[in-house]
């Protein structure tokens, strides 16, 4: 594992997240459908050069929260 696995909660919804990297802008990786944090593997130290790189587990992916609801759009938004 490159990074350490942390946790936060939002809407009730534990998430799982990797963060590496401590200047640059900050990126966001997001996993396809069906992925996890893992997918990025070997993409997230390079880009930790320049960057602050969150990686993160979406609900029902991973080792985040698998809530028994419908998966659609606004389960992934704010709306």
């Amino acid at each position: 594992m490159i990074c350490q696995d942390q946790f936060i909660t939002i809407n009730n919804i534990q998430l799982r997240y990797w963060r590496l990297g401590n200047s640059g802008s900050p990126v966001l990786l997001i996993h396809g459908l069906g992925g996890a944090i893992e997918i990025w593997q070997h993409n997230i130290v390079a880009l930790a050069q320049n960057h602050q790189v969150y990686v993160v587990d979406l609900p029902g992916y991973g080792q985040s929260d698998k809530p028994k609801c419908q998966y659609n759009l606004s389960l992934f938004t704010n709306t």
